[in-house]
């Protein structure tokens, strides 16, 4: 069997998605906060539960300062043609942006899914891997996808050119295998 070197990296959308970034950065053990190395400790989770917001080391927004950062955001939209830039050149590259439903209406996320056609089976570029958190939120009021039937939304992401595959968020079953 042959060896591969893939690397996958996860790409969070907005800027104030600080805490989901240092959650991943914790959870993947590149961030310690005790110094004591990675674990997953009540002091380690309380520290970090604590410091965030805190002005001289994790702020609400993505800074350069979390582990594994990629993109520092600051402004909404441009995660999926990021996450598509960052797999263009590296065929061994999954990059799997975390897009929130508000930012997927913005004029820059709407227009960067057509991309994925450059990407698409070439073996020459990596994939992207795009995640859509819906929470049914933007800034200013209810996000449009929030508003469309299970049905809606698997024919839009599907006219797209993606498989979509939708939870609901309801924890998965236990299987018996």
């Amino acid at each position: 069997m042959a060896e591969h070197n893939y690397s996958c990296g996860i790409l969070h959308g907005a800027g104030h998605a600080g805490p989901s970034a240092l959650a991943h950065a914790y959870l993947n053990g590149t961030l310690h906060l005790t110094g004591n190395g990675p674990g997953y400790s009540m002091p380690e989770l309380r520290a970090l539960i604590t410091d965030v917001p805190h002005p001289e080391r994790f702020s609400g927004e993505i800074t350069l300062l979390i582990p594994g950062v990629r993109h520092t955001g600051g402004q909404l939209g441009p995660a999926l043609a990021i996450a598509q830039g960052m797999a263009l050149d590296a065929p061994h590259r999954l990059v799997v942006p975390l897009i929130g439903d508000g930012e997927l209406e913005t004029g820059a996320t709407a227009a960067a899914w057509l991309a994925r056609r450059a990407l698409h089976g070439s073996g020459e570029h990596g994939a992207v891997l795009p995640v859509v958190l819906a929470n049914g939120l933007r800034m200013g009021g209810p996000s449009l996808l929030a508003g469309m039937r299970e049905d809606e939304v698997r024919a839009y992401f599907t006219g797209l050119g993606y498989e979509p595959l939708i939870h609901d968020g309801a924890p998965c079953p236990a299987s018996d295998t």
